[in-house]
């Protein structure tokens, strides 16, 4: 059965990959302020606009330059406040995907080293659980085939001992000798044959 200790299923850090965290936070601020601004661009040129060249000369210019006035506070004061809403929000959304990609880091490294005994979890909610299961069933496929191989060498070792204690006695034939070599040779393909499916 396949550890699951060497990595904890808790995160207490909101900010775990840095760099990736904020540029995405970045993107995502940068692309909600870009749609305010031209949201706010095109609320101004067409009824602001509008609305102060027509009563200009009329009584109801003061009271259209005191609304004016309230609408770009509270214009202002809600932009910031979705600013600040929108940071939060791409805080925990990156959050949900650098956690994923800082334990597969950690997972690549550990089985880089050659440990395939542990199999990686996220926790709920988190993204790339797709990519996570797709690493596990690597993993397991890797298992199966070094636990393969490992029988193959085993095998192989228990037949080589033997052809030793041939080789070792104090008197071989040269049919023995003819059978030790063929046996030998027949060892040396079995020995090409492990980890033979793997592209180096």
């Amino acid at each position: 059965m396949p550890e699951q200790v060497k990595f904890k299923n808790r995160r207490k850090r909101l900010i775990i990959a840095r760099s990736l965290q904020f540029r995405y936070v970045s993107v995502v601020l940068l692309a909600m302020l870009f749609v305010a601004l031209l949201e706010g661009f095109i609320v101004y040129k067409t009824i602001w606009n509008e609305l102060l060249a027509e009563s200009r000369y009329s009584d109801w210019a003061p009271l259209l330059t005191s609304v004016m006035k309230k609408a770009d506070l509270r214009i202002m004061f809600g932009l910031v406040g979705s600013i600040a809403v929108m940071l939060i929000i791409s805080i925990y959304m990156s959050h949900k995907i650098a956690g994923p990609i800082y334990r597969i880091k950690k997972f690549m490294v550990e089985a880089a080293k050659g440990d395939l005994s542990f199999e990686l979890r996220l926790r709920k909610g988190d993204e790339l659980t797709d990519l996570v299961d797709e690493f596990n069933l690597m993993v397991k496929g890797l298992r199966s085939i070094i636990s393969q191989d490992r029988e193959k060498v085993g095998g192989i070792m228990r037949e080589a001992e033997e052809t030793l204690m041939i080789v070792n006695r104090a008197t071989v034939t040269a049919d023995e000798k003819k059978q030790t070599a063929d046996h030998l040779k027949s060892l040396i393909v079995k020995l090409k044959d492990i980890t033979g499916q793997f592209k180096v």
